[in-house]
């Protein structure tokens, strides 16, 4: 019985490591397409809090979209490095709130559309 929950522990944790293997701080290139519609720096509104931001935009309509990317950076800490924050998969939100933030700090955001393929238009304006 010894032996069997041995095994089964050695096994387990085999099975827990083997899953750690990728490195998730590699950045995955996204996938752009620059010939699908950009959402428009005019259009993005933003309201703010202590510890929070609320960005809205103007919807892109066209067949072609299925949802949005929204990514953030802390321009104190990364400057001008954007990290994806969400993936809305569906193309009639146009909102989103990013909260839990730092407060005093200082974040610039950018939305790209993308299709079904999660292929992504060009980012648009950075909003500050």
């Amino acid at each position: 019985m010894k032996r069997l929950t041995m095994s089964l522990l050695l096994l387990s944790s085999v099975a827990v490591f083997s899953g750690c293997e990728k490195n998730l701080d590699t950045a995955v290139k996204p996938k752009v397409d620059t010939n699908l519609p950009v959402v428009e720096y005019n259009s993005i509104k933003s309201i703010s809090a202590i510890n929070a931001i609320a960005l809205e935009w103007k919807s892109i309509v066209t067949p072609e979209a299925s949802g949005y990317h929204t990514y953030r950076s802390n321009m104190q800490l990364d400057g001008t490095k954007f990290t994806r924050i969400v993936t809305l998969k569906n193309r009639y939100i146009t909102h989103y709130l990013d909260n839990d933030l730092e407060a005093n700090s200082k974040y610039s955001y950018t939305i790209s559309m993308i299709n079904k393929h999660d292929v992504e238009s060009a980012p648009s304006e950075a909003i500050i």
